[in-house]
């Protein structure tokens, strides 16, 4: 099953559509605003943020990268925007 999701790069013409997406609201303690991760990983060396796209439409955002403190590759943050229930859905059959 492909839900052609795509990671895209932030630029100054989307980056405020991804910073503008939300979580559910019984998410909303569980994982920083897009905005939050947006200005962070300026501050951490060697750690990117990216917009998940499908079908060129922002969903989501995930921030990776290898942290300095312990040389390990890190997951810091997935997030699919509330209105995206489906699309969640879709990840969580393909993660299985």
């Amino acid at each position: 099953m492909s839900i052609g999701a795509e990671l895209s790069d932030l630029c100054a013409d989307t980056w405020e559509d991804v910073a503008e997406l939300t979580v559910a609201d019984d998410q909303s303690g569980l994982v920083a605003t897009n905005l939050y991760s947006i200005a962070e990983s300026r501050f951490l060396p060697g750690f990117l943020t990216r917009a998940v796209r499908v079908a060129g439409e922002a969903v989501g955002l995930v921030m990776y990268g290898t942290d300095q403190d312990d040389g390990q590759f890190w997951l810091y943050r997935l997030m699919i925007d509330k209105t995206r229930k489906a699309t969640v859905s879709a990840l969580r059959l393909c993660a299985r």
